[in-house]
């Protein structure tokens, strides 16, 4: 019995100790891509102070946002130093969207506020997240624009925005994936 138990706890050492190391490697990997981000946003000449401080703290401030969301937020700095926002922006509200759908996907009353729809769509959650106050009427309008603006794109060529308002914009979708994130990440410790 005695022999038994100290095998359970040697194996439950290597066990531990394996995970530490992945998470050691995992940490490391995830410092690296931050950096990678960070330095991408600092050569970006393109992108105004505001924004590139706004994605640095999104970066920064939020190491658990997922790696899709991360390398679509490297090919919006991308888009915006070809000078292609309007891709950036089509680009920026199919992050903005994924988070809806994580955060709202088993809930009831937003199961209930869409029926009888069975695909939610783009304007569905962001009306959602206006009616639960997840997002105040500013913030409602702005994200209706970068939904014209994503539909815009969807359906003509060469589309041509005001960097003005591309740029507005920008700072509330870079705000909303930081508090969409933060939120995921809170129903994920709830559940």
């Amino acid at each position: 019995m005695a022999g038994n138990n100290k095998e359970f706890w040697t194996a439950l050492g290597i066990i531990a100790g394996i995970v530490i190391l992945w998470l050691i490697i995992e940490n490391k990997n995830q410092k690296e891509r931050i950096l990678r981000l960070e330095e991408e946003i600092e050569k970006n000449k393109y992108l105004s102070k505001e924004i590139k401080d706004q994605l640095k703290r999104l970066i920064s401030e939020n190491p658990d946002i997922n790696e899709d969301a991360k390398t679509e937020l490297l090919q919006v700095i991308g888009l915006i130093e070809i000078h292609n926002n309007s891709k950036a922006a089509f680009t920026l509200a199919k992050i903005i969207e994924n988070l809806f759908k994580q955060l709202y996907q088993d809930d009831e009353s937003f199961r209930n506020f869409i029926k009888p729809k069975k695909n939610p769509a783009f304007v569905d959650y962001i009306e959602f997240a206006k009616k639960q106050g997840d997002i105040d009427q500013e913030e409602f309008l702005l994200l209706s624009l970068l939904r014209l603006y994503r539909n815009e794109e969807g359906h003509k060529l060469a589309v041509k925005k005001e960097k003005s308002k591309i740029e507005s914009v920008f700072i509330v979708g870079i705000k909303l994936i930081v508090y969409l994130t933060r939120a995921i990440r809170v129903k994920k410790i709830i559940i």
